[in-house]
């Protein structure tokens, strides 16, 4: 879970923000520009491309009405199963006090990810109470939080290593994924990684609650309309879920065969004209993640020795405005 930051930069939207529903590139910038990211950090290529396929999956399913980030409690076809048995004051209704929309939030997807490449599965985000969601919250805590501390050598925020248990495992794939030796590294080492990953959550709503914590439910519905269309769209070869139920979700996704993947996987994912091989980790938030990350790198070097080691090139660069 990605955790919230009472000094994170609020978001003033309001109803004539741009439209969610971008089609293309320059719309997609205007859209990130709204939410206070910098021309620095606003996507083009291959980027904008899958952020904007991504954005469209959202949209057939409803979840932006009219182009416009809504509360996933009111708007999501699930809601009224996911939300049936949920308190009334767990529910981010989307008041625009200080930018809350309560909407989905756009996955990371880092400037140098491409098809093929390696996709992080996580559990929901871990908003604080009083910090705001909305659709960009994702590229917020990567871009104001996660980068910044890594940078500055430090492995955790706030008492929590997810920032650095994510990029740990997710670097030690693309290792494999280059041929090249399976590493640890340092901190600041580890900031280069979120340009190469994407990251998905299995849930999308983040119920007012301690630590966030989704409903069964919701751990259900949740997956079976979303994930498999989203990583359709991002076409990994390589996708490590963090935590138990995670890994539980992946196992459920159609394709999934728990036999066929390579030491040290938890299976193979195969759909349509691709196949990914599935990892699995602790989360980076519980006692013994640690340990779980070490294990697979330990793993990963036994199963990939360098000098027969398998470089597995991401897909080529997509057409601008090439969707699916």
């Amino acid at each position: 879970m990605i955790r919230g930051d009472a000094d994170a930069p609020s978001r003033n939207i309001h109803c004539d923000m741009p439209s969610s529903s971008a089609t293309n590139p320059r719309a997609l910038r205007v859209l990130f520009a709204s939410y206070g990211l910098g021309p620095e950090n606003q996507p083009c290529g291959d980027q904008a491309t899958l952020l904007i396929a991504l954005l469209g999956v959202y949209g057939r399913h409803g979840l932006l009405p009219s182009g416009k980030p809504q509360p996933l409690c009111a708007v999501c076809p699930r809601a009224r199963l996911c939300w049936a048995k949920q308190p009334p004051e767990s529910r981010r209704v989307g008041d625009d006090i200080d930018g809350e929309d309560g909407s989905i939030c756009l996955p990371w997807v880092g400037e140098d990810y491409r098809r093929g490449g390696v996709c992080v599965l996580a559990m929901n985000f871990n908003i604080g109470p009083h910090d705001p969601t909305n659709l960009m919250i994702g590229f917020d805590i990567v871009l104001r939080q996660y980068l910044p501390a890594l940078r500055a050598g430090r492995r955790a925020i706030g008492g929590s290593r997810v920032l650095s248990g994510i990029a740990r495992t997710a670097a030690a794939l693309l290792d494999v994924l280059d041929g090249k030796p399976v590493i640890d590294r340092e901190a600041v080492q580890l900031a280069d990684t979120y340009a190469r990953i994407a990251q998905l959550q299995a849930v999308k709503c983040i119920p007012i609650k301690e630590r966030s914590v989704p409903s069964p439910t919701m751990w259900r519905e949740c997956s079976q309309l979303l994930l498999g269309e989203e990583l359709d769209v991002l076409k990994p070869s390589m996708l490590v879920a963090l935590g138990t139920e995670s890994q539980r979700v992946v196992e459920r996704l159609e394709g999934y065969d728990p036999f066929t993947g390579p030491d040290p996987s938890i299976g193979t994912l195969r759909r349509g004209d691709y196949a990914l091989t599935a990892y699995g980790v602790a989360h980076p938030a519980f006692h013994g993640a640690y340990e779980s990350e070490t294990q697979l790198l330990e793993e990963l070097r036994r199963a990939n020795p360098p000098e027969t080691g398998v470089t597995r090139k991401p897909q080529p660069g997509l057409e601008a405005g090439q969707l699916l």
